[in-house]
C-alpha cells in the first residue's frame, strides 16, 4: 500500500468515526422523557430501544382513551424541508396498507428534525417475548399454524401493494388484545432511514 492510498484509508476511517460520534450524539439528545410532548401525543414511558430507533408508550392529549406506540428514527435527522417533505410523502404509501393482521400506522411526522410513526399498541408483546417465556417448551402445533396463517395473510396483502418486508423476525411479530398476530415494522424507506419495509413499484 502506498502512502497516498495509507492517508486515503486513515482519512476515511476518521470520518466513519466521527460520523458514527455525531450519530451517537444525536441519539443521546434526542432521549424523550416522561410527559414529553410529541405531536398530539404524551410519552408515558419507554417500551424498548433496537438499533433504528426508541419505541415509547404514549397517550393522544385529547383523546385519552387512546394508546399508542411511537417509534422514534433517531438515527436518521432530516435536515432539509425536501427530506422531510420526502418522509412524508413516503411514509403515505403506508396507508395503502390495511389489513387485520398487519399492526396499523395511524400518524407519521418529524420531531426536532427526526421522523417518527405512530402505530396501535400491541399490548400482547411479540413473538420472541413469546418464545424466550415459553422455552424450553415448544408451541402448540394449533397456535404455531394460527401464527403462520395469520403472518401469511398480511406478507400476501402487503406483496398485493407492491410493498416486500426486509426484516421478518419474532421481534417483528406483535399481538394485540385478542392475541391475533400482527406484522410489525412496516415502514416505508427510501434510503431515509432504516425501517422494515419497502416499497416498489413494479411494472
Amino acid at each position: 500500500m502506498s502512502k497516498k492510498e495509507r492517508d486515503f484509508a486513515a482519512v476515511n476511517v476518521l470520518y466513519c468515526f466521527t460520523k458514527s460520534i455525531q450519530a451517537y450524539s444525536s441519539r443521546e439528545a434526542n432521549l424523550l422523557n416522561e410527559n414529553t410532548t410529541i405531536g398530539n401525543y404524551r410519552i408515558i414511558k419507554e417500551l424498548a430501544r433496537g438499533a433504528s430507533g426508541i419505541i415509547y408508550l404514549a397517550q393522544h392529549v385529547h383523546l385519552v382513551n387512546r394508546i399508542v406506540a411511537i417509534k422514534l428514527l433517531n438515527t436518521t435527522h432530516l435536515s432539509s424541508q425536501q427530506e422531510r417533505d420526502s418522509f412524508l410523502r413516503e411514509a403515505s404509501f403506508l396507508e395503502l396498507l390495511k389489513h387485520p393482521y398487519v399492526l396499523p400506522i395511524l400518524d407519521v411526522g418529524t420531531h426536532e428534525g427526526f421522523p417518527y410513526i405512530v402505530a396501535e399498541y400491541a399490548p400482547g408483546g411479540s413473538l420472541k417475548d413469546r418464545i424466550k417465556a415459553q422455552l424450553p417448551d415448544l408451541f402448540p402445533a394449533e397456535e404455531v399454524l394460527r401464527i403462520l396463517s395469520q403472518v401469511g395473510q398480511a406478507l400476501h396483502a402487503a406483496h398485493q401493494r407492491k410493498i416486500i418486508h426486509r426484516d421478518i423476525k419474532p421481534a417483528n411479530i406483535l399481538f394485540n388484545a385478542n392475541g391475533d398476530a400482527l406484522l410489525a415494522d412496516c415502514n416505508y424507506s427510501d434510503g431515509l432511514c432504516s425501517c422494515g419495509m419497502r416499497t416498489y413499484l413494479l411494472k
